[in-house]
């Protein structure tokens, strides 16, 4: 079984299939977080999974 903080970090791959990070916009990845959230997670866990520190 697989932590959520696991399963979390397998979905971008899939999700972007061929897209080189330099050419994700900022609305690609709204659509991502949306997508996990149709997918069962709730908004907080999405929230705490994707929080980046820059």
């Amino acid at each position: 079984m697989t932590s959520t903080n696991e399963t979390l970090f397998d979905h971008p791959h899939p999700y972007f299939k061929n897209i080189k990070i330099k050419d994700i916009k900022p609305i690609m990845c709204k659509k991502f977080l949306n997508y996990l959230t149709s997918q069962g997670y709730s908004n907080r866990t999405v929230k705490k999974h994707t929080q980046f520190d820059v």
